[in-house]
């Protein structure tokens, strides 16, 4: 069931006309900002693709070698441990850029577990491939996994858990860098990288690594500045804004959920 709480009933609206040419220069500027942020967040993204793609398209990750250390992280995680039927799977995140920065709340979800493997290694070397194998290794034996994506590129798995064993697989290199405890499992990708190829293609990959570092500092301004125009908004909203009627309304919606709660649940 949804209900739709409108916040807008409890400004004096009458009051916000004679700024309304102002809210909207704001609201067009805030857009801009964050346009020209995803924009370079964007070139960020194909940058960091330019390298993977030089390492792979020459041949120089051993891909045969990453399989085989994804199933020998996933036999050492599982042990004697196994389930019936395919185990479920849950998507988040873990980090976020955000106009304060890259932020990351890899704390908590370490916090606890009973061992880590911790995946290192320079871009283009296969980490997120390796954190992927792992986690569909051990969700296919039962378990059920949680699936941490990138929040540069959505579509890669940086880090995964298994609640069930208290374990989890983690791309510990930078920006999401995890410092390992005792127990900690340690995986370089780099012994599955040809070193001779590697090197060959340092000037493109530096050249790669470089315009990211750029593109992504640039996002974070633009992001920063975009925040900065929209918190101006707050001034010619707050003072009009009637924050008891807010309150009543947020106790309202409180007794609403506890009623909807206990009506819900099974009669003793």
């Amino acid at each position: 069931m949804d209900e739709i709480i409108h916040l807008g009933d409890h400004w004096d609206a009458q009051s916000m006309v004679p700024h309304k040419n102002r809210v909207l220069e704001i609201n067009h500027e805030t857009s801009r900002l964050f346009r020209r942020a995803y924009d370079y967040l964007s070139m960020a993204e194909k940058a960091n693709g330019v390298i993977e793609s030089a390492v792979r398209d020459t041949g120089a990750l051993d891909f045969r070698g990453l399989d085989d250390q994804a199933t020998a992280v996933a036999a050492d995680a599982l042990g004697t441990e196994t389930r019936e039927g395919y185990g479920a799977a849950r998507h988040l995140f873990a980090s976020a850029i955000s106009p304060a920065g890259l932020k990351n709340h890899l704390e908590t979800l370490t916090w606890g577990l009973g061992r880590k493997y911790l995946v290192v290694g320079k871009p283009g070397t296969g980490r997120t491939t390796l954190v992927k194998k792992v986690a569909d290794m051990i969700r296919s034996r039962g378990f059920h996994v949680e699936y941490y994506h990138c929040c540069l590129d959505p579509e890669r798995i940086d880090h995964a858990i298994v609640p069930e064993l208290r374990t989890g697989i983690f791309n510990a290199s930078e920006p999401h860098a995890i410092m390992p405890d005792a127990g900690d499992v340690l995986v370089n990708t780099g012994q599955f990288v040809d070193a001779n190829r590697f090197e060959r293609l340092s000037g493109e990959i530096q050249e790669a690594e470089d315009l990211y570092s750029r593109a992504l500092g640039n996002g974070l301004v633009f992001m920063s500045l975009a925040k900065r125009t929209h918190d101006e908004l707050e001034k010619y909203y707050s003072p009009y804004m009637d924050f008891a009627a807010i309150d009543a309304r947020r106790e309202r919606t409180l007794d609403r959920i506890l009623e909807l709660g206990l009506a819900g649940r099974p009669e003793q």
